[in-house]
């Protein structure tokens, strides 16, 4: 069966985070990898991975040993076919792009795929005719033969057998590689849980003998690297080596080791074999070994197998085995041994590489750094372990290079040479050439952006032993891009360094030649700071925390309005003091106020993580107001005049500039979702929290930080690690803010301080609540704007409905127009009357609606009055709080 030869775009459109929750599974967070609940079985076992740029998620369950991609998986949960599956979600999702032609390419797709498994599952079912002829196959593999049942048992539940004309059925054009051979021992590589990426075959010839060993590759073309035994190294820990996984560069030796192993144990050893050309292709980068502690194995230590190693992050074993003894025959007691020796041997993979340098020419050190591509901060760690020898020969390396060239037509060079580029010929006007600039662009990095066609261009200009340091943001026409020389000129004169001499009609854009003599980094462009969904990793101006917990310095972003700038990377998020602690530790409004406000600036920031929506944050009362924007401030916060635009630019709240509080509310109120902190009064936070979403921080008593702002910096970074590193677990809370506030005091509390006081009442925190809940804290928002109306005078009460509220008796009746009277004498737009009522009708204390002289009016319950008003007299500076 032949593969089709293009796959569909369909599946790559269909993202985990919307085809899940459709087939009722709760996504707490979109970075992957990420367990969810299984939508079959239901327990929390279902892992989501990346399986390839443009290819989609992979989903499989350790429970019910489900696996598949969002179309599989919405199939089997619907009890329908692909075809039928994916044309629902396509309508689901409105994808009008989609044609019948990417359904049927899909559908071929998966038939194919599904062939291939079918072949996989049939070669290893134990048929009796095999039964004679699986001895050749367990000699191969030097383990002893009792019975067709024990090989079933044992190394066959990783191999299998198949006829010639089975394999020349799905794999057309294999059987040119050998003429005659009659039948194959066959082994599945994997790339991910239950997708096969290669078969590793043993071809057995009719004489008996057997010939060389082939991989067949899946001809599907996604070149995908895959393990043999994969699910032994994904699975729960050994319960002898723990958290530890080998791989090994040879399959056949890691289906020796599981079939001794199988024979005595009936259980797998963390092992996983895999061919070390496809070492390069391996997906190891998406999560698939996370929380394990990888190992890397090869008999001969070779440029492929650091770059696995360094991929994993891992650790490498560097007894060379050229001769091929550990193929020498072993009993089930030493392959055990044999593993748990490898594990001994192992070394970091940087110290491994620092000792492999040594021994390598400066020739041969080039090619293996080149091959690495190692980041800045890898390059460090590795310089740390060299010796001072090595250390400064890396350091010189680019020093001692030969002239570069490049070759731009028929016997025509560029040369780079002492400091200039020369144009050579095959007649040369002088030894060098012809001087085609006296400068050098040099380009060391190119900026992507994905949302604009702009590029940003870094680099230098060298000039007569002098640089000119560059960032562009240059456009297709740009004349940096168009007219590289004239800018360089321009460039150079403004530098007051003089005039660039150059041939304008016989070279080519200079632009053209610099990234010809030196390939520059190619990066993604960062425009926002914040989670990035695509990188899996949190944003910052200078580092970035991926969702593993992982810090990686050196990030840049090209923005305006940059947040967190003054947040510290490792190791300074580690350094608070016992001064800091104990400050954050009293049970003070001060402290309690840092507190809170960084529980809401950390949920805005967490909030695409869970698939929240962004909330408003308002500071209310004169502590707040006067503290709360330098606590906001301290955290990463950039202050701002309110523009849309500044606030949805990166997933950090601004601060809004103190502006005309009317002017400023009908602004927020037009607009919504907002990430925003607003210092602004009870009537104005009234007004934007009844029907938009808003968190409320209120604080009346709290003093300035003075000397202790300087542990603000430290929070964000220090405990986004901690978060990380439990899987972005919070504590269950009826809002997303306490959920932050609650897990900020358990990651204080590992630091070896004590919050536990904001768990418990009176606290400053008055969040929004969830849609379902939502009714309460609109009536809670409500009556706290009705009561203060009361309080200042805005609303009177008497027997006149004309004249304002009416409580009589048995009667409390409240005309609407009294409260947007009330709003308008101070500037205020009026309340969204339709949702408040709903909210009184859901929380039962709306008796009707009625119209008394021609005015509206809510009839309200009159025990539920006197219940709630009274209290609130006596305490009068209060806020109502939502009860559970």
């Amino acid at each position: 069966m032949l593969a089709p030869r293009f796959r569909s775009r369909l599946i790559n459109q269909l993202s985990w985070s919307k085809v899940l929750p459709l087939l009722g599974c709760d996504i707490r967070t979109t970075c992957l990898p990420a367990t969810v609940q299984c939508p079959l079985c239901k327990q929390d076992s279902c892992t989501v991975l990346s399986i390839a740029p443009g290819q989609g998620e992979w989903a499989f369950c350790t429970s019910c040993l489900t696996a598949g991609d969002m179309i599989s998986w919405a199939a089997r949960c619907w009890s329908t076919d692909r075809r039928t599956a994916a044309a629902r979600l396509v309508d689901a999702f409105a994808l009008r792009e989609v044609g019948k032609t990417d359904l049927d390419r899909d559908t071929q797709w998966y038939e194919f795929q599904e062939s291939i498994s079918s072949l996989w599952q049939k070669c290893r079912q134990p048929v009796v005719s095999h039964s004679g002829d699986l001895r050749w196959a367990a000699c191969l593999l030097r383990l002893n033969w009792s019975s067709a049942n024990v090989w079933y048992a044992g190394a066959g539940q990783l191999a299998g057998v198949l006829s010639k004309e089975e394999i020349q059925e799905h794999f057309p054009g294999f059987g040119a590689l050998s003429r005659r051979w009659e039948e194959a021992a066959v082994v599945a590589l994997h790339s991910l849980p239950g997708k096969i990426s290669s078969f590793l075959t043993i071809l057995r010839s009719t004489d008996g003998a057997v010939s060389e060993c082939y991989q067949v590759p899946d001809p599907s073309g996604l070149k995908l690297g895959g393990f043999l035994g994969l699910e032994a190294v994904i699975g729960s820990d050994h319960p002898d080596f723990g958290n530890k996984v080998l791989l090994v560069s040879d399959p056949l030796l890691a289906l020796k080791l599981h079939g001794h192993n199988l024979a005595g144990e009936k259980q797998l050893l963390p092992v996983a074999g895999f061919c070390m050309e496809d070492a390069f292709t391996l997906n190891v980068g998406n999560g698939l070994l996370g929380g394990k502690k990888v190992y890397v194995w090869s008999p001969v230590i070779s440029n492929d197998l650091f770059l696995l190693a360094k991929k994993v992050d891992g650790w490498i074993i560097t007894d060379e085995d050229h001769e091929g003894s550990y193929w020498n025959d072993m009993t089930h007691a030493n392959s055990h041994v044999w593993v748990a020796r490898k594990f001994c041997l192992a070394q970091p993979w940087q110290k491994a590489l620092a000792t492999y340098l040594e021994s390598q020419d400066s020739s041969a050190r080039g090619d293996l750094l080149c091959h690495l591509q190692l980041s800045e901060a890898e390059r460090d760690r590795l310089l740390e372990c060299c010796k001072p020898s090595v250390r400064e020969m890396l350091i010189d390396l680019d020093r001692n290079r030969r002239p570069r060239s490049v070759s731009v037509g028929y016997k025509t060079r560029i040369v780079e040479q002492s400091g200039c580029w020369y144009l050579q010929y095959d007649r040369k006007h002088s030894p060098q050439g012809l001087l085609l600039s006296d400068a050098i662009l040099r380009i060391d990095q190119i900026v992507r952006f994905a949302r604009n066609n702009k590029r940003l261009y870094e680099g230098r200009i060298l000039y007569k032993e002098q640089e000119v340091p560059f960032s562009v943001t240059a456009s297709p026409r740009s004349k940096f891009r168009t007219r590289t020389a004239a800018w360089m000129c321009d460039m150079l004169i403004d530098a007051g360094l003089g005039a660039l001499h150059y041939l304008p009609c016989k070279c080519p854009r200079l632009l053209d030649v610099a990234l010809s003599l030196h390939k520059p980094a190619i990066v993604t462009g960062r425009d926002r700071c914040g989670w990035d969904e695509k990188e899996n990793a949190f944003i910052f101006d200078g580092f970035s925390i991926s969702a593993r917990g992982k810090v990686e310095t050196g990030i840049s972003v090209h923005a305006p309005l940059i947040p967190g700038r003054n947040l510290q990377p490792p190791p300074g998020f580690t350094s608070i003091s016992r001064e800091q602690l104990c400050f954050l530790s009293e049970p003070n409004p001060l402290s309690s106020l840092v507190w809170t406000v960084t529980a809401c600036v950390l949920a805005n920031l967490l909030a695409p993580l869970y698939n929240r929506t962004t909330t408003g944050i308002a500071l209310l009362g004169d502590g707040a107001s006067l503290v709360g924007p330098q606590i906001a401030k301290g955290l990463g916060c950039v202050e701002s005049r309110y523009s849309a635009a500044d606030e949805a630019r990166h997933g950090w709240p601004i601060v809004l500039a103190v502006a005309r509080e009317h002017l400023l509310t009908k602004q927020l109120a037009v607009t919504g979702p907002h990430n925003c902190v607003a210092v602004i009064s009870h009537y104005a936070a009234a007004v934007l929290g009844i029907e938009v979403g808003w968190n409320w921080v209120m604080c009346d008593c709290a003093s300035s930080l003075y000397e202790n702002d300087d542990v603000l910096p430290l929070i964000v970074p220090a405990y986004l690690v901690w978060l990380a590193q439990r899987e972005f677990r919070l504590p269950e809370s009826s809002s997303h803010a306490e959920s932050v506030l609650f897990s900020l005091v358990d990651w204080f509390k590992s630091l070896g301080g004590q919050a536990d006081y904001l768990k418990n009442s009176p606290k400053l925190l008055y969040p929004d609540q969830p849609e379902g809940r939502r009714h309460k804290v609109v009536v809670q928002r409500f009556v706290d704007l009705l009561f203060r109306m009361l309080a200042d005078g805005y609303v009177r009460i008497g027997l006149n409905i004309a004249l304002g509220m009416v409580v009589d008796g048995n009667k409390v009746f409240l005309p609407k127009q009294e409260i947007i009277r009330a709003l308008a004498k101070r500037s205020l737009p009026p309340i969204a009357t339709g949702v408040v009522t709903r909210a009184l009708h859901e929380e039962q204390i709306l008796l009707g609606e009625e119209c008394i002289d021609g005015i509206s009016v809510w009839s309200l319950d009159p025990a539920w009055w006197k219940g709630t008003y009274e209290p609130w007299v006596k305490r009068k500076n209060s806020t109502c709080r939502v009860v559970n």
